[in-house]
């Protein structure tokens, strides 16, 4: 995985417990107070951040529920493996390019 990817997995996993009790989903506030404490400066820098971790929230939500539903999902990576990973961050480029694309 590029190096530029491993700070995008590491800051999803420290900030995913943060949820909002009302959504589920890890709050606008986490992300900003993790930008904060580690330099992550300019709007742009920021809203990439926020992008990747939102988007893999939806992954992580996604296979959460899909646990809870009887058959499971196809929504598991484990964190050693390399091509189950490269695979779900190809999965969550293609949606991100799929919502800019229909966004224009």
């Amino acid at each position: 995985m590029p190096e530029y990817l491993g700070f995008f997995w590491r800051s999803f996993w420290a900030v995913h417990a943060d949820r909002s009790m009302e959504t589920g989903r890890i709050s606008f506030l986490a992300i900003d107070r993790y930008a904060d404490r580690y330099g992550i400066q300019g709007t742009d820098n920021f809203d990439r951040l926020r992008a990747f971790i939102e988007a893999m929230d939806g992954e992580y939500i996604r296979y959460r529920n899909s646990k809870n539903t009887e058959g499971g999902g196809d929504y598991s990576v484990d964190f050693d493996d390399v091509q189950g990973i490269k695979t779900m961050l190809k999965r969550l480029g293609d949606a991100a390019v799929a919502r800019k694309d229909g966004a224009e």
